[in-house]
């Protein structure tokens, strides 16, 4: 390896582009990192949803029948290619 030259001080980090993190910017809100509105709300954190909690219960409902259909397909074809592995095997032994 070389030694670094005088002067040379590798990579340099890029310099971020706006203003410093938690000055305002627009509307009067903060931002953080990564354009992050920090807001004060008495809702809970994360997303608004947009379904009712029936509404959720009935999508849970529907994905555990739609993973039985799916176990049931995937039981099937499993059989059928036992049977069919089966029947090769027989067919190939008796001849």
């Amino acid at each position: 390896m070389t030694e670094p030259r005088p002067g040379d001080h590798g990579i340099q980090p890029a310099q971020e582009a706006g203003p410093p993190q938690g000055e305002q910017q627009g509307h009067g809100t903060p931002l953080h990192q990564h354009g992050i509105q920090q807001g004060h709300s008495d809702q809970s954190a994360g997303p608004p949803t947009h379904f009712t909690w029936e509404e959720w219960q009935q999508f849970q409902r529907s994905d555990l029948g739609a993973g039985g259909v799916v176990v049931a397909l995937m039981a099937s074809i499993f059989t059928i290619g036992l049977l069919l592995y089966g029947t090769i095997t027989y067919l190939i032994i008796r001849s």
